[in-house]
């Protein structure tokens, strides 16, 4: 903290857009990310529970409820299905027909009990339970396991993604604040030169807005030539009129008037100064 302190002023600008903008892509991407993620985890259970449903209307086509040879021959398809681990067919009694432990996991697979449906998240895996009915009469369960590998994966590489992301913004935001910093100095050193230039010579000028109701800068010469201050000028902008002779008024509106139409104008009129 004790070094930010001493930051200039333009540091702690500088340092406080970084971390806006670094917290607003934070916060965009975490919700990026976690929307994905609920809806790859929606997408496993619909496609589970699609699984389980084609492997029991295979089942009860090929009457693998009644026969575990079968039963185990439908679940060896799912060898073709890398996300899922394990899977358990039972009959309407709830006995284990046939198991099925893909390849490469050295661990015994005991089924659970059956379940007469619903899919949910446990220790890092997806489990789901599907009933089979024919008319109405259960006629067994289908068990299925998957894991989350590729949830695992994905999240990776969102967390590699977002951390690009962050740096990429950072570095953008460095050099953004250095270009504007160097035009920023440049229009500094154009405003310094122009402020010398105009307060050396002797003759006057002043710049108004486009509607030249405001009167943004005014040469240092009025003062001296028309004999009134500047800060008179500054308060009213119209008061410059009140100064020219009354003979040359109408020129003075009439060079006014040109103003809108022209980004200068120029012209010769006489004034009368507060001594005379």
């Amino acid at each position: 903290m004790r070094a930010v302190r001493n930051f200039s002023l333009r540091g702690k600008l500088t340092l406080f857009i970084m971390l806006t903008c670094s917290v607003a892509l934070l916060l965009a991407s975490a919700a990026m990310i976690s929307y994905t993620l609920y809806a790859f985890r929606r997408a496993r259970v619909n496609d589970l529970r699609a699984l389980a449903d084609v492997i029991g209307s295979n089942s009860a086509a090929a009457g693998a409820f009644q026969n575990p040879k079968i039963a185990h021959g439908i679940l060896r398809a799912l060898e073709a299905k890398e996300h899922v681990t394990a899977a358990a067919i039972y009959d309407r009694q709830g006995q284990v027909l046939a198991t099925y432990l893909r390849g490469g996991r050295q661990t015994t697979f005991v089924p659970p009990a059956p379940r007469d449906g619903g899919s949910w998240f446990e220790n890092r895996q997806l489990v789901s339970f599907r009933k089979l009915s024919d008319h109405g009469e259960k006629i067994g369960t289908v068990y299925l396991e998957s894991d989350l590998s590729e949830l695992g994966e994905l999240q990776k590489q969102f967390i590699s993604m977002l951390f690009m992301v962050v740096l990429g913004s950072l570095l953008v935001a460095l050099v953004m604040e250095k270009r504007v910093e160097e035009r920023t100095a440049a229009l500094r050193e154009s405003e310094e030169k122009f402020r010398q230039l105009a307060e050396t010579i002797h003759e006057v000028f002043w710049m108004t807005d486009a509607k030249a109701e405001q009167v943004l800068y005014i040469s240092p010469g009025y003062e001296e030539i028309w004999g009134r201050t500047k800060e008179s000028l500054y308060q009213r902008p119209s008061s410059w009129l009140e100064a020219v002779h009354p003979e040359d008024r109408e020129h003075a509106l009439a060079m006014l008037e040109q103003q809108p139409q022209r980004d200068q104008i120029e012209g010769e009129f006489r004034i009368v100064r507060p001594d005379g």
